[in-house]
C-alpha cells in the first residue's frame, strides 16, 4: 500500500510539473507574440541586440503589425507588412511572412517567406515589386520602375550569425531607372542571385537600353569581403560614358570598358 501511494504520489507530482512547464512555455510565446512590436524593437535596442534600427508608425504586435517605413542601416523600407504564425513559435519553428508596399496589385508589393527550424535549417523566397518602396535613408539613393520575379534559398544559420548557404537560384528582372545621386536609366535589368559555395554569396547583374549600353556585373561577398568585375559595352553619345569614366573604368576599345573592384567589410 505504501509502495502504491508513493508510485501515485510521483506520477501526480510529475504530471503537475509537466503541465506547469507546458503553461509557462504557452505563457511565455503568447506574451512575445503578443506584446507590442514598438515596445519590443525598444527593448532590444537597449540591450544592443539591434543597431541602426528606427521606425516611424508602428503599429501592431510581433505577431501581425504594420509599420509606414523601417530603417535598417542605410535601407530605408515603406509600407511594410508582416504577419508570424505564433503557434509555430510553440515548437520552435518560426515561420515569417513580409510584405514591402501597400498596392491593391499584389504583384506591385514586395513579398517575402522566411522559415526557421531549432536545429538552424533556413528557407526564405523573396518576391520582387516596386523599387520605389525601397531608398536610401538619406534620401541619396532613390530608384524607379518595378522587378519581378522570385529568388529562393536553402540554408543553415548557426548561433543566428553564420549563414551556409546550400542553395540559392531564381532571378528577378524588369526595367531600372536611377533618380538620385545620378539620374540614369539602366533600362531591362535581369538580376541572378547564387551561392557558388557555402560562405559565398553572387549576384550577376545584366542591363540593356536599346541604343545606349549593354552592361553586365558579376559582385561576390561572403563575411570577410566583397568583390566585383563587369564589362559595358556602351553607344557613342550614351550617358553612362561620363559614369564608367568616373568610377575608373578602363576603356579598352572605342565604346567598351572593363571594371573591377575589391574590399574589406
Amino acid at each position: 500500500m505504501k509502495l502504491q501511494f508513493g508510485l501515485k504520489t510521483v506520477t501526480a507530482v510529475f504530471k503537475f510539473l509537466v503541465g506547469v512547464l507546458i503553461f509557462s512555455w504557452l505563457f511565455a510565446v503568447a506574451l512575445i507574440a503578443f506584446a507590442p512590436a514598438e515596445w519590443l524593437l525598444s527593448q532590444a535596442r537597449q540591450q544592443g541586440l539591434v543597431h541602426q534600427v528606427s521606425w516611424q508608425g508602428l503599429q501592431g504586435t510581433l505577431a501581425s503589425g504594420t509599420a509606414e517605413s523601417l530603417s535598417v542601416g542605410q535601407v530605408n523600407l515603406a509600407n511594410l507588412s508582416w504577419q508570424l504564425s505564433w503557434p509555430r513559435l510553440l515548437v520552435a519553428n518560426l515561420n515569417l511572412h513580409l510584405q514591402l508596399g501597400a498596392s491593391s496589385q499584389a504583384t506591385e508589393n514586395w513579398q517575402a517567406n522566411i522559415s526557421f527550424m531549432p536545429w538552424g535549417k533556413l528557407n526564405a523566397s523573396l518576391q520582387g515589386g516596386e523599387l520605389s518602396q525601397v531608398t536610401g535613408t538619406t534620401g541619396m539613393l532613390v530608384g524607379q520602375g518595378m522587378l519581378a520575379g522570385t529568388v529562393t534559398m536553402q540554408g543553415h544559420l548557426k548561433n543566428f550569425k553564420h549563414l551556409s548557404c546550400t542553395n540559392l537560384n531564381g532571378r528577378l528582372q524588369g526595367k531600372l531607372d536611377f533618380v538620385r545621386p545620378l539620374a540614369l536609366q539602366l533600362g531591362e535589368v535581369t538580376l541572378e542571385p547564387s551561392c557558388p559555395k557555402a560562405d559565398l554569396f553572387a549576384v550577376n547583374l545584366q542591363a540593356h537600353n536599346a541604343g545606349q549600353h549593354l552592361l553586365d556585373l558579376e559582385s561576390k561577398a561572403n563575411q570577410q569581403s566583397w568583390s566585383f568585375s563587369g564589362t559595358a559595352k556602351v553607344e557613342p553619345d550614351a550617358q553612362l560614358h561620363a559614369i564608367l569614366q568616373m568610377l575608373g573604368w578602363r576603356q579598352v576599345s572605342t565604346g567598351n570598358y572593363q571594371g573591377r573592384s575589391s574590399g574589406r567589410f
